[in-house]
């Protein structure tokens, strides 16, 4: 999770219980940072995993199957 949080820039991560309740805590306390959190990580699921990506990635793969098996012809 680590690396979804500082590739979108839209998470907190945290390693313990110590570094949780400071990650809630800011997010609790700074609704500024929680909405800026919010909207980078929506941006981030959308561009990576939104069906328009999902569906050119898996019909991409489809066609190099089909083209490697001789079928797509």
């Amino acid at each position: 999770m680590r690396h979804h949080c500082e590739a979108s820039g839209g998470g907190l991560w945290y390693t313990g219980r110590a570094d949780f309740e400071k990650a809630l805590t800011r997010l609790l306390d700074d609704v500024g940072a929680r909405d800026r959190l919010a909207e980078a990580g929506r941006d981030y699921v959308r561009s990576r995993y939104g069906w328009p990506v999902v569906k050119r990635r898996y019909e991409g793969l489809l066609s190099g199957m089909l083209a490697g098996s001789g079928l797509g012809r």
